[in-house]
């Protein structure tokens, strides 16, 4: 669980700071998706790293749905950053990603029982 600490501790201030700069290398197909493109894949670790820590897929979505709205209405008073609906799509997405990688390893490797899981949820919640 300290990974995802950490890792989200390394995200909020990265969301708050001034852009990446310029995408002028990259090909014009990709340099004008090259935005999403990075929220996409900076959130599949958290994504992963969420899932390997809590196996519910309320609590995952909840927190990356959270966390997306939060990143993005941190940067209304950023200069130069706006905040855009389609990058909180990007961050769900990429999230949804990496859990679903976490989830299908933990699957493969036998470490993970769906049922399992539901009664060790229901008991927590209680």
């Amino acid at each position: 669980m300290w990974t995802l600490v950490v890792w989200g501790l390394l995200l909020v201030p990265g969301s708050a700071v001034d852009g990446l700069g310029s995408f002028d290398f990259l090909p014009p197909w990709l340099a004008n998706s090259s935005d999403k493109f990075v929220h996409f894949l900076l959130i599949v670790p958290l994504g992963f790293l969420l899932w390997c820590g809590w196996r519910v897929w309320g609590w995952v979505i909840g927190f990356l749905v959270t966390f997306a709205v939060a990143s993005e209405v941190s940067q209304i008073w950023v200069p130069l950053r706006s905040a855009e609906a389609s990058d909180v799509v990007a961050d769900l997405l990429g999230g949804l990603l990496g859990a679903l990688i976490a989830r299908r390893s933990l699957v493969s490797f036998g470490d993970f029982d769906e049922e399992e899981a539901e009664v060790d949820h229901q008991v927590s919640v209680r």
